[in-house]
């Protein structure tokens, strides 16, 4: 928790504009609450916008997550962005079930979907939802963005109109990614103001060579696809690139590091080589 507010404070130093936390549980490898860590983020921090990256709402009910983030948005005005997705963010059948009661039949797609679809109602202030009105009540929702990489991901964003998050770190994301933002800004007949957004893997070394080396090591441990690899510029100027192929307007950057600590100097690298 200490590392991520600190790495929000520092984003938020360098003129960075967003934060955004990822759902995880029983792993090492995110947080399992990121609504908790997104208050503690915004309160300790003034300007920048903070988000879940996103909210696995296969598990939950949209009309509470409807109202935890109307909360957060009425206690941060302007300042919250909501991020759903269908997962993986958990590893183990045995916790998967469990945050379901047990009740598989709630992890099915079609379920996700109708939850999705729900979610988009309960924050549409046009809606007339009577008892089912999230509170609190009078707030304006925050953005909402759908999460993922696949076809079935772009189909929701275009049936609801809503922002697009592409992620870039899966394998074979990279070839099927492109002409799925075409599909979704043809779909759309519009290019959004706030979109489409994609997250990126960066290892950002002092040296090429330093991050080539560091690069070797995590990918024999077994860590994701990583799209950028190289110093500063050379990552600011792929970062762009890939920018540019996927018609992004922003960018959400996964600094992969094997400690807390060169997670926070990669950050610092990469600030000090960007372009405000």
């Amino acid at each position: 928790m200490a590392l991520t507010v600190q790495m929000a404070e520092l984003a938020e130093d360098r003129g960075m504009t967003r934060y955004w936390v990822a759902e995880h549980h029983n792993t090492q490898v995110g947080l399992a609450a990121p609504e908790v860590v997104l208050a503690v983020i915004a309160a300790q921090t003034t300007s920048i916008a903070v988000g879940s990256g996103g909210v696995l709402l296969q598990y939950y009910s949209p009309l509470k997550i409807a109202e935890v983030y109307l909360t957060l948005a009425a206690s941060f005005p302007g300042r919250v962005e909501l991020g759903v997705c269908r997962g993986p963010g958990v590893a183990d059948d045995a916790v998967r079930l469990e945050l379901v009661s047990g009740h598989d039949t709630e992890l099915a797609a079609d379920v996700y979907d109708t939850k999705v679809a729900d979610l988009v109602r309960f924050l549409d202030p046009s809606e007339d939802l009577g008892p089912l009105e999230p509170a609190p009540r009078g707030v304006s929702a925050p953005p909402l963005w759908v999460l993922g990489s696949s076809s079935s991901s772009i189909a929701q964003a275009i049936r609801h109109r809503s922002r697009y998050g592409y992620m870039c770190f899966f394998p074979g994301s990279d070839e099927i990614g492109p002409p799925l933002i075409e599909e979704y800004l043809a779909g759309l007949g519009t290019d959004p103001a706030d979109g489409p957004i994609i997250t990126v893997s960066v290892i950002c070394g002092r040296t090429e060579d330093d991050a080539q080396a560091m690069h070797s090591r995590l990918r024999s441990a077994g860590y994701m696809v990583i799209n950028v690899v190289g110093d500063p510029g050379q990552c600011v100027a792929a970062i762009e690139a890939l920018c540019e192929r996927y018609h992004a307007r922003s960018v959400l950057v996964a600094l992969v590091a094997q400690s807390g600590a060169e997670q926070l100097e990669q950050l610092r690298r990469l600030a000090g080589a960007v372009r405000h």
